[in-house]
């Protein structure tokens, strides 16, 4: 395929295929200025985020690997000249809670109590996650006001997303009756620990704040839908390959970016996740 050689081969080597690109290394950003990732043309998120994937690949031990986990990137489609934002989710754990966005602020908080009434259901009120998800709108909205969270934030269902997040407690339940085990109190902190500090909350907390100094005012909720997203999972081992798909959004960044353009390549990596959740659901 002669379109997957480098524009100069002589001088660059690309291991991944149909990445070669110049990385960048430097924080979380890319430099636009000339040619930032070795392909003709306009910068591509896909190609960038596939990039630093590679590198990390290829210098990062396994302790490490643990840490980082994955690389997103964001784009600022009002901005065609503006940096891509990339973050993994160790650059996200460093991130201070001052230091987010407030739009991704607020629905962090909102959804550590949805997580909160998730478990309070369960533990206080008797109930199993069957029946937490056979609740009507109605039962689940009525679930939601004795805790105090509201139906809609920036648009969004919050008794949708209490569903989701019930699913994913079914997930962890599922994985520990298979070693005897139960839900706790360490097994839910470490969910609430998975809700905000990944790289797709990083990247996109720095684009809002840049997108803010660029035009003069406060972002909104509404103005998400200018920014694309892309996500590569990093190989837990350096022996196994990149994939070519993007690694989906987990249940609690899809709250917390909801609003955001995502890439092509994107949805349908999600929509298989979501299969895989129904399935779960089978003969309970």
């Amino acid at each position: 395929n002669l379109y997957g050689y480098c524009t100069n081969p002589l001088v660059q080597v690309d291991v991944l295929g149909l990445t070669h690109r110049r990385n960048n290394t430097e924080g979380s950003k890319k430099n636009t200025s000339g040619d930032v990732d070795g392909i003709d043309g306009p910068p591509d998120l896909r190609a960038t985020v596939l990039a630093k994937t590679g590198k990390l690949h290829a210098t990062l031990s396994k302790k490490q690997r643990r840490d980082v986990v994955m690389v997103a990137g964001v784009r600022d489609k009002t901005r065609p000249d503006a940096d891509f934002y990339i973050a993994t989710n160790q650059d996200a754990g460093k991130l201070h809670p001052s230091k987010i966005h407030p739009i991704l602020k607020n629905r962090i908080d909102t959804q550590a109590e949805i997580i909160d009434l998730n478990r309070n259901l369960i533990e206080n009120e008797g109930l199993t996650t069957k029946q937490i998800r056979d609740m009507s709108d109605e039962q689940l909205n009525a679930a939601l006001d004795r805790a105090g969270i509201p139906h809609d934030v920036d648009g969004m269902n919050s008794a949708e997303q209490l569903r989701r997040i019930n699913d994913r407690v079914k997930y962890r339940e599922d994985q520990l009756a298979n070693s005897g085990q139960s839900m706790n109190s360490s097994h839910w902190d470490a969910l609430k620990k998975e809700n905000g500090p990944h790289g797709e909350v990083k990247a996109l907390s720095d684009a809002l704040h840049d997108f803010e100094t660029h035009h003069g005012r406060e972002a909104t909720a509404d103005d998400l839908n200018n920014f694309e997203l892309y996500n590569q999972r990093l190989p837990s081992q350096k022996s196994k390959p990149i994939s070519d798909a993007p690694m989906p959004r987990c249940d609690c960044c899809r709250w917390n970016v909801s609003g955001v353009d995502l890439h092509p390549d994107l949805p349908p990596e999600e929509s298989r996740v979501d299969e895989r959740a129904a399935e779960r659901w089978k003969n309970q």
